[in-house]
């Protein structure tokens, strides 16, 4: 998966690990040199695949924690979907691949 801060597409975004996912928000890994760059607070764009959907989803979010983790060059970060009614779509779409998950499909690593 990936995170981008708020600013001109070409501005470089982190990749991270996911650990889990839910309708409100998610949990990643990634280096910590990467959540320390990124904002707490302001909308990021958070993009992420799922292996019962054929395209990324992409939603808003904002990051509302950074945790170390065992290994001292990575962190966890912890954040929240920020649906508005402009994002209706992407919030249908995570339902649905949430369901789908939910009744059994198989989940793998996602990036």
């Amino acid at each position: 998966m990936t995170v981008r801060p708020p600013g001109p597409a070409d501005r470089r975004g982190a990749v991270a690990d996911m650990l889990n996912l839910s309708e409100q928000g998610l949990a990643c890994r990634m280096e910590t040199r990467d959540a320390n760059r990124l904002p707490v607070g302001p909308l990021l764009t958070v993009s992420y695949t799922l292996p019962v959907v054929a395209r990324p989803l992409v939603c808003p979010a904002r990051i509302v924690n950074i945790t170390p983790c065992g290994d001292p060059v990575r962190s966890i970060v912890g954040m929240e979907f920020v649906f508005s009614n402009e994002h209706d779509d992407q919030r249908r779409e995570l339902r649905r691949a949430l369901d789908r998950i939910m009744d059994g499909s198989e989940v793998s690593s996602t990036r």
